[in-house]
C-alpha cells in the first residue's frame, strides 16, 4: 500500500505531478504525501501550499560530463559539424517551445548560419521537420540520445537552447536536468525565464522571456559571436553545476533520518 508500513519514505516531486495535481484540483494528496513522507521538490514554484518539503536539485554524476578541449574537437568532428550549432535537448511537445526557437533561428543575421540539432522525441517530430524546412532551416533530429552520444553533443555545442513556454494551463518546466548535464559539459545555455530555470543557472546562463523569439535570436547571436562572453559561461557553468553533483545532492535528498538507513 501507498506510503504504508514504519520505514521512512521519500518522495520526489519533479513537474508533472504537481501540475496534474493543481489541474485535478488534487493538492490535498500532497498534503497527504507530506504527512508520511520526506516530500522533495525539485524546484521553489513547484511547492504546493500546505505540503512541507525541501527543494532540492535532481542530481547528475558531473565526472561523466566533464571534458577537455581535446574532446570538444573530437565531438565535433565525430559529429560532422561544419557550421556552429545549437542544440535542443528534450520531449518535442509544446510546452518546450519549438516553435519560438525556429523563428529565433529564422532571425539570425545572415552572417550567422547555423544547424539546428534537435535531440529527443516527440509528437511534434513531424511538424518540426516540415517548419524547419519550410523556413529554410538546417535541421538534424536525432531522435531520443542517450549515454556517449548525449556527451557529444553537450560538449560540441555551441549553445543549448530551451525556449520553454508556460501554457494556459499553467504548465511550465520544473527544474529540467539536461540544464545541469550542459553547465556540467561546459555548453553556454540560453534559456526561458520560466519554471526552475533561472534558480538552476543562478547567473551562469542567458534568460529570455517565454515566447519572445526576438530575445532568443539576440541571447543566441550573442553566445556564438562574443567568445569572451562565451568561455565565461562555461567556467561559470562549471562551478554552477557542482550545485547537482549527486555527492552533494544525496544527503539532502535523504536528510538526517534516511542517511542513517545507509
Amino acid at each position: 500500500m501507498l506510503l504504508s508500513g514504519n520505514r521512512p519514505q521519500l518522495a520526489i516531486a519533479h513537474s508533472s505531478d504537481i501540475h496534474l495535481l493543481r489541474r485535478l484540483r488534487l493538492a490535498g494528496l500532497g498534503r497527504w504525501v507530506a504527512k508520511r513522507a520526506r516530500l522533495v521538490y525539485s524546484a521553489e514554484h513547484l511547492r504546493l501550499d500546505g505540503a512541507p518539503g525541501v527543494v532540492v536539485p535532481m542530481g547528475i554524476a558531473i565526472a561523466e560530463f566533464a571534458a577537455t578541449e581535446h574532446d570538444r574537437a573530437a565531438a565535433q568532428k565525430a559529429l560532422d559539424l561544419r557550421r556552429p550549432m545549437v542544440l535542443f535537448l528534450g520531449r518535442l511537445v509544446p510546452v518546450k517551445g519549438l516553435d519560438v526557437l525556429l523563428a529565433a533561428l529564422e532571425r539570425l543575421s545572415p552572417q550567422q548560419s547555423v544547424e539546428l540539432v534537435v535531440a529527443g522525441d516527440g509528437p511534434l517530430r513531424p511538424w518540426l521537420t516540415q517548419e524547419a524546412a519550410r523556413r529554410g532551416l538546417a535541421l538534424r533530429c536525432l531522435g531520443e540520445v542517450h549515454g556517449r552520444l548525449k556527451q557529444q553533443l553537450l560538449w560540441a555545442a555551441d549553445v543549448l537552447a530551451l525556449p520553454s513556454l508556460k501554457l494556459p494551463d499553467g504548465r511550465t518546466e520544473g527544474a529540467p536536468v539536461v540544464v545541469w548535464e550542459a553547465l556540467a559539459a561546459g555548453c553556454p545555455v540560453v534559456a526561458s525565464e520560466v519554471g526552475g530555470i533561472a534558480g538552476q543557472l543562478d547567473g551562469a546562463g542567458l534568460l529570455v522571456p517565454a515566447g519572445d523569439a526576438e530575445a532568443l535570436a539576440v541571447a543566441i547571436q550573442r553566445v556564438m559571436s562574443d567568445r569572451d562572453l562565451a568561455e565565461a559561461l562555461r567556467r561559470q557553468g562549471l562551478q554552477r553545476a557542482l550545485a547537482a553533483d549527486w555527492s552533494h545532492v544525496t544527503p539532502q535528498l535523504l536528510g538526517p533520518e534516511l542517511a542513517r538507513l545507509l
